[in-house]
């Protein structure tokens, strides 16, 4: 309906143009209204391929191994708390056995002492390959907004969304 309306807008603007000479006014009136077009088009494209993705989950497509593993990693991220075990191997439920088991597990580590300090092997890590100065200086850099937002504008809009449910579209429009 919305693009039926622009449409008709659009034609209206252009039949007023070619009755009338150059008229500069009519001329910004016909850019406003491709503009407002196009955005219109760009949303209903977008619903349309929301819904095939909605109509590609319900038939079942073959192709189903990512929804499962993202519904994976949905209640494994949920429900992190239920790999939690004692030191003995059962299983810990209540959140007084929990916190009973942190506690000891970290009263143990405390006052204990070793005999010797691992370290890293100065040498090896010299005789390997390394990162130039320039190189290393490059990655310490902080990531600029402008970075970001190619970074961003580089991703398909016909992705599918990450676990958020949001689609690469989402964020470019926000």
């Amino acid at each position: 309906m919305q693009i039926d309306k622009a449409r008709e807008e659009l034609q209206e603007v252009q039949y007023q143009m070619a009755t009338t000479q150059h008229c500069p006014i009519l001329h910004q009136a016909e850019i406003t209204c491709l503009l407002q077009l196009h955005k219109i088009l760009q949303v209903d494209e977008s619903i349309l391929k929301q819904k095939s993705r909605v109509q590609w989950l319900k038939l079942e497509d073959s192709n189903s191994h990512f929804f499962f593993r993202a519904m994976k990693d949905r209640y494994l991220h949920n429900n992190i708390i239920d790999v939690l075990y004692a030191e003995n191997g059962c299983k810990l439920i209540s959140e007084a056995d929990i916190q009973q088991e942190v506690l000891r597990f970290y009263s143990g580590l405390l006052g204990t002492a070793t005999t010797q300090l691992p370290s890293v092997d100065i040498a090896m890590l010299r005789s390997g390959v390394q990162v130039s100065s320039n190189d290393a200086e490059a990655l310490i850099q902080p990531i600029s907004h402008q970075e970001v937002e190619a970074a961003l504008w580089s991703i398909n809009e016909a992705k599918a969304p990450d676990i958020d449910r949001f689609n690469s579209l989402f964020f470019k429009k926000a």
